[in-house]
């Protein structure tokens, strides 16, 4: 946090979610130097509680079934402390593709995975 204070941003703690933080006056994450290198990654504060609640250990087989561009994954191999054997799934070839870019830097080191397009509902199936 204290590297993004030198930039001009101010970074600040989430109580409900204690290895994350919110970041304003940031602009695009993706032209933060720190952000490049793969110091952090931007992930929503409901998923970082996702890992929380698992509470990963080393050596356990997790499949994160709903990975997106890898967020959660990534959170819990650090949790994990880069010990567990995470699959992710995604659901689609643009979100595999978006996990395996620049925006995940250093989650693209230690991510495994896989995916194909979601099938979408049975013909004449309505929405809930």
């Amino acid at each position: 946090m204290e590297l993004l204070a030198t930039t001009g941003a101010t970074p600040r703690e989430i109580a409900t979610a204690p290895e994350a933080f919110a970041i304003e006056n940031l602009g695009d994450p993706a032209r933060s130097p720190s952000f490049a290198q793969g110091l952090w990654t931007v992930q929503d504060t409901g998923a970082q509680l996702v890992g929380l609640t698992a509470a990963p250990r080393a050596g356990q087989k997790i499949l994160d079934a709903c990975a997106g561009v890898g967020g959660k994954a990534t959170h819990l191999a650090e949790l994990a402390d880069e010990a567990a054997h995470i699959d992710a799934a995604a659901g689609s070839k643009t979100q595999i593709e978006l996990a395996a870019g620049p925006a995940q830097p250093r989650a693209n080191e230690r991510r495994q995975g896989q995916g194909g397009e979601r099938p979408g509902p049975p013909q004449g199936a309505a929405d809930d």
